[in-house]
């Protein structure tokens, strides 16, 4: 049987049983437990009930405040507690929640991450098994946070600490190896030194800190794409050197300014800013012939895939229905990202020509677009303990351009030839569904979404199919 569905079976099973060890006048435990300051807010009125009738003991008629108190409506404190929908859906949230990405929407763990001074106070463990990813934060005061991750690949570790007035985080996976050999005989002394670097190599920075009623994060990042090895082969001989010396760089770096104003939203949540990434993939390569230098050589080869962008962006999002137990939030990301090309130089496949006469420039090529993604996420509370949710996007292409001129230019000036071209487009894209529940018991909290493929084929998990997409846990103090 499926590991998932033998892990969603063990879930769904001590759930139940949590839920029917629940005492039914219970009010405290009405509001997600994955938020302790939610049970005490709740135990308050119902500590409140009982020293009520207390006054009033001293005169004689004590049959009447007997009479209140068991009149008192002890049913109702959970439907009080479902009233103040701000604390039941405001609370920490896995990475199963809001995969449309809807701004109004409660924090995630990844978001916290991503801006840390929303992990400052928190204590908790969540542990993510279908994704290899883990969280954990604790201590008094100035709050120390960890994070395990590995999605890509490559374990990768974020180290912060945070505040309720800031927050910073450090993120690294290390993945490189130096190699250095030397090879000596009579005839000839030979060197080889190489730096490689792994492809998921990475380090990251986020820092993010409330003002007044807004807050900004910065973050950054810098990652290698693809397996790069830096390499010197030096051959000493006699009568004779040479040297050879190889650089790649196959590496994204990427930063990101972002203005919200989370610490204050109300009806309505936005967030703006801008982003900027550049690809790099270009190779430098040397060789020396202290004999001939002739044969000495240097080349500068840019990848056709280099480019640098910037994206400005800006997301909406807001509560449209709203009841005691239930909410539906609407939202709009949008971004405009402008991509420009490097130049590059192409090798020539016809042999009759001689490759140092042949360019193939891309310095006019560059792309424009104003993206935008519609979503909708809904949260309904189920009693005390379940909450199911669920949401839908499409990303829509509002207007694309892509405009580009090619330069090939042979050894013949006049044979010049140049072609420009441009091409606009606009279409929207399919839309996606997603669906979870949450589960919460005391400091005990379950999310999961489930995996498109069991609505298809709800038999799924017994041969050998994915029935939860994103299964996470959290275990609060």
């Amino acid at each position: 049987m499926n590991i998932k569905l033998t892990t969603l079976a063990a879930a769904l099973a001590f759930s139940a049983a949590m839920a029917q060890e629940q005492p039914a006048a219970a009010p405290a435990q009405a509001a997600p437990a994955a938020d302790q300051a939610a049970p005490a807010e709740q135990a308050a009125p119902a500590e409140q009930a009982a020293p009520a009738p207390a006054p009033k003991p001293a005169p004689a008629p004590a049959p009447a405040p007997v009479e209140q108190k068991a009149e008192q409506p002890v049913a109702e404190a959970p439907a009080a507690a479902s009233d103040s929908s701000a604390d039941f859906f405001n609370v920490l949230r896995a990475r199963a929640f809001n995969m449309v990405g809807n701004q109004a929407a409660a924090t995630r763990v990844n978001d916290a991450l991503n801006t840390p001074y929303q992990m400052g106070g928190r204590k908790f463990a969540y542990l993510e098994p279908t994704n290899t990813f883990a969280t954990v934060a604790f201590g008094d005061g100035l709050t120390k946070f960890i994070a395990f991750d590995n999605s890509q690949g490559t374990a990768f570790t974020t180290l912060g600490l945070a505040s309720k007035s800031f927050g910073i985080a450090l993120g690294y996976a290390l993945n490189k190896k130096i190699t250095s050999i030397e090879n000596t005989d009579a005839n000839a002394k030979v060197s080889y030194d190489d730096y490689t670097v792994y492809a998921g190599d990475r380090l990251t920075f986020a820092f993010a800190a409330p003002i007044g009623g807004l807050d900004i994060a910065i973050n950054a990042a810098w990652t290698t794409y693809a397996t790069e090895t830096s390499y010197t082969l030096e051959t000493k001989t006699r009568n004779n050197t040479t040297k050879e010396e190889v650089d790649p760089d196959y590496w994204d770096l990427s930063g990101a300014f972002t203005l919200s104003n989370g610490p204050s939203a109300k009806s309505v949540s936005w967030a703006a800013g801008a982003a900027a990434a550049r690809h790099e993939n270009y190779t430098e390569a040397k060789y020396s012939d202290k004999a001939n230098p002739d044969n000495n050589d240097k080349s500068k080869v840019t990848g056709t895939s280099a480019y640098t962008t910037v994206q400005p962006f800006f997301n909406l999002g807001g509560a449209i229905l709203s009841s005691g137990n239930a909410h539906v939030l609407l939202g709009l990301n949008t971004s405009v990202p402008l991509t420009f090309f490097d130049e590059f130089k192409e090798k020539p496949t016809d042999d009759d020509v001689d490759e140092d006469d042949v360019d193939l420039n891309k310095d006019n090529y560059f792309t424009m677009a104003v993206l935008t993604s519609p979503n909708i996420l809904a949260e309904l509370g189920l009693g005390n303990c379940w909450m199911v949710f669920g949401g839908a996007s499409y990303d829509w292409t509002l207007f694309s351009m892509q405009n580009e001129e090619f330069i090939r230019d042979y050894t013949d000036k006049e044979n010049k030839s140049t072609a420009k071209g441009t091409a606009i487009t606009t279409n929207t894209g399919t839309v996606t569904v997603s669906a979870g529940t949450r589960f919460q018991y005391k400091n005990f909290a379950l999310e999961a979404s489930i995996a498109n493929n069991f609505y298809n084929n709800p038999l799924t998990g017994f041969n050998g199919g994915d029935m939860i997409a994103n299964l996470g846990a959290f275990l609060n103090f």
